[in-house]
């Protein structure tokens, strides 16, 4: 909804002094104003805008709007080769990142079923002149599907049922940069001593691992949907399966030589979940949008565990965006303390549908 008065639409990174890509509309007040716009979707010109007609939008169209869906891939990276330069090593690097994004929504009176899929992966390689390659290691490697259905019994209020799961595609390693020996404490309280040459890998997990899933059913209110923020309060009655299929988790301690980890055991619980979810949007060039997850094992309810997503997105060009994540994840049942992972990306992405 839009404040009566005159806007003025430029296409990003115009100015409307400049006397093209740009377009006015009229907005009175208590009114309601149909307006299109088109544009070359390769230059992003605008060719022409206008107000619709009631002729020309009609009421048979809202049966098709009970579905709408979006996709958008994306992807980063960076290639750098040095040679002969002063103070610096003759090498080749690659690192490149992938991602989609797959949402499809369907409306139909008081009840709102949302389905949500992202996968993100990417990897760096790093070959030295004169030197074997080292191994290749991931970068972002991510698998996310999500399920949420919600009756709004009254106009912001109603129960909701979901489910979702998290996993990781492809197995983890890390790098030795020189010759370490790494002590791992089995799940039977035996320790596995491995030692690793440098430059070569450990596996710390497997593909598929760690999968987190998870289900809930409660009550939904949805305090702000508005164009520019939504704001989505749940609580609830949940479940979780955390299966980590014997990943190891890093206990170093320093006053060793060796480098040790634990192997991780599969976790089930059951609970009350709550959720915060809110996006918030600047006109035209930038979003934060956070997933803010609490949950109380009936085991252990002094302990809840918490699952932070933050990301904001600054737009920069038609398909060009400067984005941070954060994530923050607390589960006292595995380790004692936060786990934390940001980053900041420069990302090319087109919206397919």
């Amino acid at each position: 909804l839009l404040e009566p008065g005159v806007y003025r639409i430029v296409r990003p990174g115009a100015n409307y002094r400049q006397l093209r890509n740009f377009a006015t509309v009229y907005v009175p007040e208590g009114g309601l104003v149909r307006y299109r716009l088109v544009a070359n979707q390769a230059t992003g010109d605008f060719l022409g805008a206008g107000m619709l007609m009631p002729s020309e939008f009609g009421a048979g169209l809202a049966e098709d709007r009970r579905w709408a869906q979006t996709l958008v891939i994306g992807a980063d990276g960076s290639f750098v080769q040095s040679r002969n330069r002063v103070g610096v090593t003759n090498q080749t690097v690659f690192a490149g990142n992938l991602f989609v994004d797959h949402q499809v929504a369907y409306h139909k009176g008081d009840s709102h079923l949302t389905a949500l899929l992202q996968a993100e992966a990417g990897a760096t390689s790093i070959r030295p002149q004169g030197a074997a390659r080292l191994p290749v290691l991931k970068t972002r490697d991510r698998l996310r599907a999500d399920l949420l259905y919600s009756l709004f019994l009254r106009d912001n209020f109603g129960p909701y049922a979901r489910s979702g799961a998290e996993t990781r595609m492809f197995a983890t390693n890390v790098l030795a940069t020189e010759d370490t020996t790494y002590a791992i404490r089995r799940l039977d309280d035996t320790l596995d001593t491995r030692s690793i040459a440098a430059n070569n890998t450990l596996k710390v997990s497997d593909a598929w691992a760690p999968t987190i899933v998870r289900e809930g059913a409660g009550l939904n209110y949805r305090a702000v949907n508005s164009r520019w923020i939504t704001f989505n309060l749940r609580l609830g009655l949940g479940m979780r399966q955390s299966l980590y299929q014997g990943a190891f988790l890093i206990e170093d301690d320093r006053a060793t030589p060796e480098i040790e980890y634990k192997e991780v055991g599969d976790l089930f619980q059951e609970g009350v979940e709550s959720t915060i979810v809110m996006t918030a949007r600047l006109p035209g060039w930038a979003v934060y949008a956070t997933y803010l997850e609490m949950f109380a094992d009936f085991q252990d309810v002094s302990k809840p565990s918490l699952e932070w997503r933050n990301t904001v997105t600054l737009r920069l060009t038609r398909v060009m965006s400067l984005n941070y994540f954060a994530n923050i994840d607390y589960l006292p049942q595995v380790v004692d303390t936060v786990q934390l992972e940001h980053s900041i990306v420069l990302r090319a992405s087109w919206t397919l549908l």
